[in-house]
């Protein structure tokens, strides 16, 4: 072997060697930025909380004073738009106040979600059915046009729900193979069936299609009660779910 050979066979083990490095590196970085994403997504959930719970919150600094604050009057239309939370900004060695609306209001993130603690991927939280009862129940919301995707057993499934008259459809697929679907007028039917249909058929394993659907996922949950219709639901009880537990998936 000359030794032009020997350099050019040194030279593509490098190469490959920085291939699979940066590969790794990108996934590395992927990882750190969904976490960054979801811990900003709890951060201004767990603001919107505080301002709606604690409007005498304050947090002082050597720049600026942020102040939220509620004013509890219904007498007249200006006293009733003093209720929602306010932020005043004074600056340090000034007496100008700033005063300026903070929206508390319902606020749906960009899409898609990546939940990463969950594998879940959000594409779609769809549409509130509240005129029919089989599309809620006291702890979970099934809208129509709800659409997720999510990891199992090394493969990337598509869960949506679809709306089917008096009654909502669950639908589980690969997305390497569409036309392959597990289908079924509830989320454990479809769950069991991919269950018997992968390589946990031989395991004893109770199905769960509500968790996973996401649908029990509290981030996700506390969205879906912020869309329209979702104060119309009937049986649906948001109070029952403590926000303490939100970040326990």
């Amino acid at each position: 072997m000359s030794t032009y050979e020997r350099k050019i066979r040194k030279l593509k083990r490098t190469i490959k060697n920085i291939v699979v490095e940066n590969s790794a590196l990108c996934d590395n970085i992927s990882k750190i930025q969904n976490s960054i994403d979801v811990s900003k997504m709890e951060r201004d959930f767990l603001l919107r909380k505080m301002a709606e719970y604690e409007p005498e919150f304050f947090q002082t600094s050597t720049e600026a004073v942020v102040k939220y604050k509620r004013k509890n009057s219904d007498t007249n239309s200006e006293a009733s738009m003093s209720q929602r939370p306010y932020e005043i900004k004074k600056i340090v060695g000034s007496t100008s106040i700033v005063k300026k609306h903070v929206q508390v209001g319902p606020q749906i993130p960009r899409l898609p979600l990546v939940i990463s603690n969950d594998g879940i991927t959000v594409l779609n939280f769809g549409k509130i059915v509240y005129d029919r009862p089989a599309y809620h129940t006291e702890n979970v919301i099934y809208p129509t046009g709800y659409k997720i995707s999510r990891v199992f057993n090394g493969t990337n499934f598509t869960c949506r729900i679809l709306d089917n008259g008096n009654f909502p459809l669950f639908e589980i697929f690969k997305e390497s193979d569409p036309y392959t679907k597990f289908i079924g007028n509830s989320a454990d039917d479809v769950h069991s069936e991919l269950l018997q249909a992968s390589e946990c058929r031989s395991s004893i394993i109770i199905p769960d299609g509500d968790r996973f659907f996401g649908l029990r996922n509290k981030i996700i949950l506390d969205y879906l009660s912020q869309l329209p219709n979702a104060k119309r639901l009937g049986k649906f009880n948001k109070s029952s779910h403590s926000d303490i537990d939100l970040f326990k998936r």
